[in-house]
């Protein structure tokens, strides 16, 4: 859907084309986001597709995109791999607003996988704040390689609760929306008051973030499987 006063700037030539976009609003069938403000361009060459200097709003998070698309034919054609190498800048993101259906939607249906099987590539991370239900992972950046539903950060560094955190992440989906994560994650600066209570007590009243304080240094190993609908599953979390 665009509105009349928005412009599209549209040329193609034999397999070559190019999309200038200029203040766009887009909305897709069944899918409850509106992508708002979309601006920069977009291109088509022979059998790979760039984005240059996109940028975008979906609800309150805002997106910066340049990166290409290569392997078009065979990825369409159902004969092989989408590749990808892209670069994402954010000042904000929600979670929430990245599903093409509400949380509740999601509950009442069957699940669905959510990571791709069959695009592999890398993305380049710069992210402020990324919001997940009351949680807020701040200052993130880090490389991503995406490859048969696993997302892998070799390296990622990011702030949470106060503390800074610097290590590998690895996000497998093995079964539709259950994800397992496993990581090994340094932080110097844990300030325990503000860990507590960022994590909600880590649903437990013995100890909470009124009775805790101090600093502490950590090396963690960490195992858990994540249920996109109910959250961290604490019991079968392996922590050392």
């Amino acid at each position: 859907k665009v509105n009349k006063a928005q412009t599209l700037d549209y040329h193609i030539n034999k397999c070559e084309g190019q999309i200038s976009m200029h203040d766009i609003n887009l909305k897709l069938v069944d899918d409850k986001r509106l992508f708002e403000s979309v601006n920069g361009l977009l291109y088509l060459r022979n059998n790979e597709a760039g984005l240059e200097n996109v940028s975008l709003k979906i609800g309150d998070s805002d997106f910066e995109l340049n990166g290409i698309f290569t392997d078009l034919v065979d990825y369409f054609s159902g004969q092989g791999n989408l590749t990808a190498n892209v670069a994402i800048k954010s000042d904000k993101i929600y979670l929430s607003d990245l599903g093409t259906d509400t949380k509740e939607e999601k509950i009442r249906r069957e699940r669905q996988y959510v990571l791709p099987n069959k695009i592999e590539g890398s993305l380049h991370l710069d992210v402020g704040t990324l919001k997940y239900d009351d949680h807020s992972f701040d200052r993130i950046k880090g490389n991503m390689i995406v490859t048969g539903r696993t997302i892998h950060f070799p390296r990622i560094a990011l702030q949470n609760g106060g503390a800074d955190v610097v290590g590998s992440l690895t996000i497998e989906e093995r079964t539709p929306e259950i994800f397992y994560i496993s990581s090994q994650v340094v932080s110097k600066n844990i300030n325990f008051t503000k860990l507590f209570k960022e994590w909600d007590n880590f649903k437990q009243d013995v100890i909470k973030s009124k009775n805790i304080q101090g600093k502490a240094q950590a090396n963690v190993e960490f195992q858990a499987p994540f249920d996109l609908r109910s959250g961290v599953i604490s019991k079968a979390i392996i922590a050392k």
